[in-house]
């Protein structure tokens, strides 16, 4: 197991360049919550404000993962 600060240099290493050539972290089972900083560094504005409004139209009533990826005020 690594310490939390030596995983996230190293993952800040493995994800640097990702968005710069037109990519983005995803997973094809879904984020996690311990990937949610890669998604959120290397995913482009727009596509994570759009997945935080079609989030709140599938559950206005925030009752699934609140607080997870989208905070809500």
């Amino acid at each position: 197991m690594l310490w939390p600060a030596r995983r996230d240099t190293i993952e800040d290493i493995l994800y640097a360049d990702i968005r710069a050539m037109g990519g983005s972290f995803s997973a094809e089972h879904g984020v996690g919550s311990k990937r949610i900083h890669a998604l959120r560094a290397t995913s482009d504005p727009t596509k994570l404000v759009l997945m935080a409004q079609i989030k709140k139209a599938l559950d206005p009533a925030n009752l699934f993962n609140p607080g997870k990826l989208f905070d809500r005020s």
